[in-house]
């Protein structure tokens, strides 16, 4: 049976996160490079202040997922896969040994940089529960949003993120909850993240990101578009850029892994939302968030399943 390592996108930060991260050398290590790296202590971006901006956001979440995949890795625990949702890809491509981390870290920080400043308000993130990825576009297409609302992330088959102008995606959520989903609401997001609004920011980091040595992964990486596993650099290097612009569909990924063997799923995530969506998915396949359930106990786990 199989291991995947599950790195967060946005959504998965908590206030002081870096700052409680375990007291262990390999991940103070990590956090003092990436403060060099960056020029700037990033320990103060993970204030309540700090993480109401994307740049900062993206940071700590990108931080803490390599610290403490990191601390799994010296203790010897080694996934056969990797995936990342989102800004999380970037994570998953250093756990795959496609990007190092400076690099990596870099890159995450131009990314935040562009959409903070392309995008100070007027546009965000919903949430819809209860409904397929079908009737979600079907509510949205009858209210002829189509041009300005846009779904975005497939995390299950009934749990799907819409993006778009704020008013419009208020609008499309009141109607989808109308017509019975079980949950609609606006996430805490202020981009209109995975759709087209986001072209120019896709073709920047296109740019930026040719300008990067991506090495092929020695442990598969799942792409944010297409679902499935890669280790070609420049399948990677395409979909580091092309998921800004397009659909996450990490139902299909999860999907494509448990198909290959994967059965034990560890979050390196502040919170346990991918390893939930893994619980309520596979009946017969674990998920587990590190914060939650502890370094230790994965460890032991990752050691049976091995």
């Amino acid at each position: 049976m199989s291991i995947v390592f599950l790195c967060p996108g946005q959504g998965s930060q908590k206030s002081n996160m870096l700052n409680e991260l375990p007291d262990q050398k390999i991940i103070n290590n990590t956090i003092e490079e990436a403060s060099d790296v960056l020029q700037l202590n990033v320990r103060n971006l993970d204030k309540e202040s700090a993480l109401s901006s994307t740049y900062a956001v993206q940071l700590v979440l990108f931080i803490w997922s390599i610290a403490m995949g990191e601390l799994l890795k010296e203790s010897g625990a080694k996934p056969h896969f990797t995936a990342g949702h989102s800004v999380g890809a970037f994570t998953s491509s250093v756990l795959s040994n496609a990007l190092p981390f400076s690099k990596a870290l870099t890159l995450v920080a131009k990314r935040g940089e562009l959409m903070e400043s392309e995008f100070s308000s007027g546009f965000g993130m919903g949430a819809v529960n209860g409904m397929t990825e079908r009737h979600v576009q079907s509510i949205i297409s009858s209210l002829s949003l189509q041009e300005s609302v846009f779904i975005s992330n497939i995390n299950s088959n009934t749990q799907i993120t819409i993006s778009g102008t704020i008013q419009n995606v208020q609008k499309a959520l009141k109607a989808l909850s109308k017509a019975g989903a079980s949950s609609a609401k606006m996430l805490n997001v202020k981009v209109p993240s995975h759709s087209p609004f986001m072209e120019r920011i896709a073709e920047q980091m296109r740019l930026e990101l040719e300008k990067a040595s991506v090495q092929r992964a020695s442990i598969p990486y799942a792409a944010n578009v297409s679902a499935r596993a890669v280790t070609d650099p420049e399948k990677i290097r395409k979909d580091l850029s092309e998921s800004i612009k397009k659909p996450v569909r990490w139902h299909d990924a999860m999907c494509m892994y448990y198909e290959r063997g994967a059965r034990l799923f560890i979050e390196l995530s502040p919170r346990s939302v991918l390893s939930n969506i893994i619980n309520q998915t596979f009946t017969d396949a674990r998920g587990l968030s590190i914060q939650t359930q502890g370094a230790d106990n994965c460890l032991e786990l990752i050691k049976r399943y091995n």
